[in-house]
């Protein structure tokens, strides 16, 4: 991990606070080296950063600086041919000119150069390893953390349509943060400053995936496809060790698939509570292939013993952005050597997994899709103005969308993979950005333009995924999947088969179970249960928050009970985001208080 802080024309002032709140911010991430900060500045150009220690990080080199120029980097860019290595960032300065057509994965890459009196900032294709910019009176700040920014500019104020996107959507999408001034880079985008200026360039967009031709891919292409994806993998471990998960999940089996194909050397890591189904199916599929496998065993008692530290480590790590109900996945253990994660991130795209089989069928319209997007206000809790200018920005983006030539379902799939998943996956990547990078082969360019040129009625098959597991590893179709079973290989068989799972639950007709092991993962709701006074305390004392504003009291007061969730647990949940904000407004009280809390 390399936390950075870099800046065009800032006064010495303000980059002498922003390399402060660097400092400040490193202490929420343990194993970077609090000790060696790096700091450049020269005429109009500013950069400084705390990377992992070296004895850990491996042969990653996240700074190449010279007498001219800089070049820096976070998180994984990998080499997409060979001659280079492209998590060393004296590779990528050789590569300059050219770098964003070179490297695949997810990060960020920057160049300072103290010579010409440039600075350039690249993003990853999809923007998931999130960039934050801020902007006044002709000076620019960029950081991959928004609390440093709000830190070292003393920006504290709320901005109600991120906060609304988060409490009806559980994340803010598009540019916008939970701070006014703070937004974030798009994806596939090189800024550069110069002569008081920004050049914007943009080398992806999603008009990109409209040159796919939409059919039903064949042997060839899925073989193609599977070497694609395992090629970085394979790339990755012959420099870096390899940590993948098993759950029972599709997603999951794909990376794991790619992995025992490959004979890419990898530790296999569960984690969850003891019972539930993703522990025990892996436990299953680690037996079967003798993997070296992991199981950390995350039970209630242990999330609330370590429930203070933790909610406070997520609202720190995640800039407030990520809810306490994943406070689990902060509770951190000891490291020996720095990793890189897999992660089945992205895999939905390829399922159809926000939408239905009949929908895939469906020409839907504009107002259509934008009914099938979530934006909810949990029965008042959200209030009704905010909630209705979050739907609206939401039918402007889909009105955007289908102007670019995107159409029924694929909008949907559109939206998601640009603004939530991106915005959500790569906001999560920070919980355990100390411990381990990210490489996200379903949010690769090839799987998702694989996923893009198959029909939606093919993606709510799951074709993508059953045609790549019987071209990689054909016996983990046949072990037991958390929830259901795959669905069948042909789109009106699929729709029948839906259809009829509709009818029974409607019905509420006894259905069978495919296995004897339990969902949740976690027990959210023992969690809550024995939190509840906490939660009243941390939102409900806070009279004069700025939130009060878009949160509706009395519901809150109401939720917070516990009566509501017994008949809906889905507004549960709300009430671990109402927390999850109120927490990270309390921290808000003065802006450097936010990293020393």
């Amino acid at each position: 991990m390399n936390l950075f802080v870099t800046g065009w024309n800032l006064p010495l002032s303000l980059s002498a606070s922003a390399f402060d709140a660097l400092k400040l911010t490193a202490k929420a991430h343990p194993l970077l080296d609090i000790w060696a900060p790096w700091r450049l500045h020269r005429g109009k150009v500013f950069a400084a950063g705390i990377c992992t220690e070296r004895a850990l990080c491996g042969p990653r080199v996240y700074l190449a600086k010279d007498e001219d120029q800089a070049v820096f980097f976070d998180g994984l860019p990998v080499a997409s041919a060979g001659g280079f290595d492209g998590h060393d960032a004296n590779s990528l300065k050789t590569r300059w000119a050219s770098i964003d057509r070179e490297v695949r994965g997810q990060f960020v890459l920057a160049r300072a150069d103290f010579t010409a009196q440039t600075l350039e900032v690249v993003t990853d294709w999809l923007g998931m390893l999130q960039v934050y910019w801020l902007s006044r009176d002709g000076w620019w700040m960029v950081s991959n953390s928004a609390g440093l920014l709000s830190q070292a500019a003393g920006v504290c104020e709320l901005d109600p349509l991120g906060v609304g996107m988060y409490l009806t959507m559980n994340r803010p999408w598009d540019d916008r943060t939970l701070y006014k001034e703070i937004h974030v880079i798009p994806g596939g985008r090189r800024l550069l400053w110069s002569d008081d200026e920004v050049q914007i360039s943009s080398y992806h967009s999603p008009e990109h995936l409209l040159t796919k031709r939409q059919r039903r891919l064949g042997k060839f292409d899925i073989a193609a496809l599977a070497r694609d994806l395992a090629d970085p993998c394979v790339r990755i471990s012959r420099h870096l060790p390899i940590r993948c998960p098993i759950t029972g999940g599709r997603d999951s089996r794909v990376l794991t698939a790619i992995l025992l194909k490959n004979d890419i050397p990898a530790r296999y890591i569960t984690e969850g509570e003891p019972g539930s189904a993703d522990v025990e199916i892996a436990r299953l599929i680690a037996a079967q292939y003798g993997l070296d496998h992991d199981l950390v065993t995350k039970n209630s008692s242990a999330v609330l013993e370590q429930w203070d530290e933790c909610s406070n480590r997520i609202v720190r790590r995640c800039d407030g952005m990520v809810s306490i109900w994943q406070i689990a996945d902060v509770m951190d253990s000891p490291v020996g050597v720095y990793e890189t994660l897999l992660s089945g991130l992205g895999g939905e795209v390829a399922r159809g997994y926000y939408y239905t089989p009949l929908d895939a069928m469906t020409q839907l319209s504009v107002d259509d899709v934008v009914d099938r997007l979530a934006v909810s206000n949990y029965e008042g809790l959200v209030d009704a103005d905010l909630t209705a200018e979050v739907a609206r920005h939401t039918r402007e983006y889909i009105g955007n969308v289908f102007d670019m030539g995107h159409r029924g379902v694929d909008a949907i799939d559109i939206f998601y993979l640009y603004e939530p998943m991106r915005r959500w996956g790569g906001t999560n990547m920070r919980k355990a950005a100390w411990r381990s990078d990210t490489f996200i082969p379903m949010m690769d360019l090839p799987f998702i333009e694989a996923a893009f040129s198959m029909p939606a009625r093919y993606r709510c098959c799951h074709a993508l995924h059953k045609e790549l597991l019987r071209v990689l590893e054909p016996r983990l179709l046949d072990v037991p999947l958390d929830r259901g079973s795959w669905p069948r290989d042909w789109p009106l068989a699929n729709l029948l088969q839906w259809a009829g799972q509709k009818a029974v639950v409607r019905a509420r007709l006894p259905r069978r179970r495919r296995h004897k092991w339990r969902q949740p993962v976690f027990d959210h709701e023992a969690w809550v249960n024995a939190r509840m006074e906490w939660m009243r305390n941390v939102c409900l004392s806070r009279k004069n928050s700025p939130l009060w504003q878009f949160i509706n009291r009395p519901k809150l007061e109401e939720l917070l009970t516990g009566s509501k969730w017994t008949a809906n647990k889905g507004m549960m949940f709300g009430a671990f985001l109402a927390a999850t904000l109120f927490l990270f407004e309390s921290k808000l009280s003065t802006a450097r208080g936010f990293a020393a809390a």
